[in-house]
């Protein structure tokens, strides 16, 4: 079955290191035989870590059930709409080009790199004089820095350089072009992105997920600007994101969930009776710890 074949390819990828040499992919029943000698050597791994076959067996119970969770998650995918990655790509490229050549304008015909950050440092200091931020890496390097913390500090500083806002805008789109539309419209198969969750990445124990990372997609729209009198373009990755015919997609969170465990463990009235009255939590405790 497709489930017995995929058996010898995560073994494979348990196996330890400068063990015998695996078994070719076309012999089947060879790896498979070397895929349950792993799971007898993981086996016993296991029952040595948690005492014995019974505490062995108790994490099985209580953690596989997570695990094929979070398996059928990457099996299923995510549906992702293509037209909604697509359509905006080539728009997010026009406005790069046209934001490149704005730069050369406002340094009067000199050609610069805007993914450069020594070259953007000599066109903002050196040739445009512009007051250089104390501190920060790019100082260390003989050069200002072109931090974008640093760069929305200097834009309201210099108000009337048009330069600095031309390379936040620069940076935010490459972002959106290369973090998400790019990159997920790559990993589409069948319309559906497969992501991989991981239950033990994170030290706090919080689920995670990575190639690629749906935990980091933006909540907001970033709007692209377009030529031609055109109507600028906001673009949405959260809104790429759909359901199957006849289902929901629903987005959901805990709301200060650290505080609520707190409150239910320690058993403190107060904290239970403000955690009751709604708000920001972590706002009154602040205030209370500071005597305000």
């Amino acid at each position: 079955t497709d489930e017995m074949l995929e058996l010898p390819r995560l073994c494979r990828l348990h196996a330890k290191a400068g063990a015998a040499p695996w078994p070719a992919a076309a012999d089947t029943a060879a790896e498979l035989a070397a895929s349950w000698d792993v799971m007898e050597s993981l086996w016993s791994n296991l029952q040595t870590l948690h005492g014995g076959k019974e505490g062995a067996q108790t994490v099985l119970r209580r953690e596989m059930r997570a695990t094929l969770l979070l398996a059928s998650m990457e099996l299923e995918g995510m549906g992702i709409a293509p037209d909604a990655l697509l359509s905006p790509g080539s728009a997010v490229d026009a406005r790069l080009v046209a934001l490149q050549q704005d730069a050369t304008r406002e340094l009067g015909g000199h050609a610069i790199n805007l993914a450069s950050a020594q070259q953007l440092s000599e066109a903002l200091y050196v040739r445009l004089q512009l007051p250089k931020p104390r501190g920060g890496d790019g100082e260390k390097a003989g050069h200002g820095s072109t931090s974008s913390e640093n760069l929305e500090k200097l834009a309201k500083q210099c108000p009337s350089c048009r330069l600095v806002g031309i390379v936040l805008e620069f940076r935010e789109l490459t972002k959106l072009k290369t973090t998400f539309l790019e990159p997920y419209h790559a990993k589409l198969v069948g319309g559906r992105l497969h992501a991989q969750w991981c239950g033990t990445a994170t030290g706090t124990g919080r689920l995670s997920s990575r190639h690629p990372n749906l935990q980091q997609v933006p909540r907001g729209a970033t709007r692209v600007l377009r030529a031609g009198g055109a109507p600028p373009l906001d673009v949405s990755v959260r809104a790429a994101f759909v359901a199957r015919p006849g289902k929901l997609l629903l987005a959901a969170d805990y709301k200060q969930l650290e505080m609520r465990l707190f409150a239910s463990f320690s058993g403190d009235p107060t904290l239970q009776r403000e955690l009751g009255a709604g708000g920001d939590l972590f706002v009154r405790v602040a205030a209370a710890w500071n005597r305000m």
